[in-house]
């Protein structure tokens, strides 16, 4: 039999027909969707292997320009230098405030986003390419900015510590506190705790690529974004103080450091106060554990800290006296030029000289307290180690400040003596001296045999 078929009718073909529209195969359908998985799963290697090549570079600059004492000898230091002289370091201190630090800082936000963590997700999606141009252009900044401290700190034209007063902003031990606070930042912050965390985040992109939906893993990756936003943040409020520090004047470095020991003096006299007096709540769990050993440990704690309570008060009263004369002294003192590196490095230190010992304390018998073994007789050795030249510090202390500060502050006070500053030397040392004695007395009346040994 024989079909006509006319030209101009359309009759539908099944097997020509799109393949959206053929009647479904199952087999064929199995086959499309195994292809897809296998694609996706190609795809998934893929980029966790370009995630993971980040690590590498990560790892090739853990610590990459460093600074390091022993390898690099500074050279000679001149007692001659003049204003005209430190013209190249004057540039290169520019080069720090205005070009070099600004950049880290914008890197450190680039960093953030190519990394996608600046706005909270399940899941980010790292750039990987523009991940690894920012790791490059950091490492170049941060070269350049350790080359730059290498040739303020260490390289000639270098000032003399007793002959640089009148080199303004140009002194040695302002280039020395500038260096440390960058290496601080370069070593501790961005080496260390930046990418470090950003290598762990990294890793756990791999992980999470693998494991979609593990909700584990994703709290994990939740944990390791807030810490690079931690870091980061601490990073440019770093970058802020340091940029800020260059406009400090001699004085405001100086009291810098008796401003930040007097706050570590309330935090001591605090941590000794509740060793003295432990919480009701501390109390109750101690008790669960109370035998001999412990009540004999708890006691000893109790009463040398009480005995070291008068001292920290005492240690503080100096701090904020001294602190409150520096900030008039700067008030006074802008636009001249009296302070040489040798003074400013003693003021600068002097705080720790009492401060030291007794926060070294506090933190051993707070150490102790926690602890749930008992007290050892070199325990108590590195207790009355702790404080055994009390008397000692506050003397050096006292020296340093009626050599490097006192001469210095006729001209702000009103000659009264019992408004002078050093009026109250005398009292303070004689107190001092009796909270010492106490102190050690409390110590060494605990009998080793109390102890367990």
């Amino acid at each position: 039999m024989h079909i006509y078929i006319n030209p101009s009718q359309s009759v539908p073909l099944p097997w020509l027909a799109p393949a959206a529209l053929r009647p479904e195969n199952k087999h064929t359908t199995r086959t499309t969707m195994a292809l897809a998985a296998y694609r996706e799963t190609l795809q998934r290697i893929d980029k966790t292997s370009k995630i993971a090549s980040v690590v590498s570079v990560l790892e090739a600059l853990a610590h990459k320009h460093t600074v390091e004492p022993d390898e690099i000898t500074p050279d000679e230091k001149d007692r001659s230098l003049t204003l005209k002289d430190m013209r190249g370091k004057a540039s290169i201190l520019d080069e720090l405030r205005w070009d070099l630090l600004p950049s880290l800082q914008d890197h450190l936000i680039l960093l953030l986003e190519s990394l996608d963590l600046v706005d909270p997700k399940p899941k980010p999606h790292p750039d990987i390419d523009s991940t690894k141009e920012i790791l490059s252009n950091l490492d170049n900044i941060l070269e350049s900015t350790v080359s730059s401290i290498v040739s303020i700190t260490l390289k000639s034209p270098l000032p003399h510590e007793d002959h640089d007063h009148g080199l303004e902003d140009w002194k040695i031990f302002r280039f020395s506190l500038l260096g440390k606070k960058i290496m601080d930042l370069v070593e501790d912050i961005i080496y260390d705790d930046l990418f470090g965390s950003v290598k762990s985040f990294i890793q756990w992109c791999t992980v999470a690529y693998i494991f979609v939906e593990n909700s584990e893993i994703l709290k994990e990756g939740s944990d390791l974004r807030d810490v690079i936003l931690i870091v980061t943040a601490s990073a440019q409020d770093s970058i802020d103080t340091t940029m800020d520090w260059f406009e400090k004047s001699d004085w405001a470095i100086v009291q810098e450091a008796w401003l930040e020991a007097s706050e570590s003096f309330d935090d001591v006299v605090e941590m000794l106060t509740s060793r003295a007096n432990p919480s009701t709540e501390e109390e109750e769990e101690k008790s669960e554990a109370d035998n001999d050993e412990s009540k004999a440990k708890n006691e000893l704690i109790a009463e040398v800290a009480k005995s070291a309570v008068p001292l920290a008060k005492l240690g503080r009263i100096l701090i904020k006296k001294t602190s409150e004369t520096i900030s008039k002294k700067q008030l006074s003192a802008v636009g001249t030029l009296e302070l040489n590196s040798a003074t400013m490095r003693q003021l600068y230190e002097t705080p720790q000289s009492i401060l030291g010992p007794l926060e070294h304390l506090s933190n051993l018998l707070n150490i102790f307290y926690r602890s749930p073994r008992a007290i050892r007789v070199a325990d108590q050795a590195r207790i009355r180690k702790s404080v055994d030249n009390l008397p000692k510090d506050l003397q050096s202390t006292l020296s340093v400040l009626d050599s490097c500060l006192i001469p210095f502050l006729p001209r702000i006070e009103d000659g009264s003596p019992e408004t002078h500053l050093s009026s109250f030397f005398p009292t303070l040392k004689q107190a001092w001296d009796k909270a010492s004695d106490s102190l050690m007395d409390v110590i060494f009346s605990f009998e080793v045999e109390r102890i367990v040994i």
